[in-house]
């Protein structure tokens, strides 16, 4: 059903808080049904800054596939976390 309501909208990304909690659970059940689609569990602020730079601005990430794209999102969470 998912899948039919997203036809030619492209891909879905959702942004979850932690790992095996009510909305990553939902969201890995839709995941399965549609391809196009990926689950970040842990999302931090760098993570949601990055996603609204992207939607923002398309033309800095041309060339940039689906993968790639959620793999720079990541990297820019994990690079926001440290200790001092």
């Amino acid at each position: 059903m998912a899948q039919k309501e997203n036809q030619g909208r492209g891909s879905i990304l959702f942004l979850t808080d932690i790992l095996r909690g009510s909305p990553f659970k939902n969201a890995a059940v839709i995941k399965s049904a549609m391809e196009n689609c990926s689950v970040i569990y842990g999302t931090n602020l760098a993570m949601l800054v990055e996603c609204v730079m992207r939607l923002q601005f398309p033309e800095q990430h041309e060339g940039n596939g689906w993968e790639e794209s959620v793999q720079d999102i990541l990297q820019s969470g994990m690079e926001m976390a440290g200790v001092f």
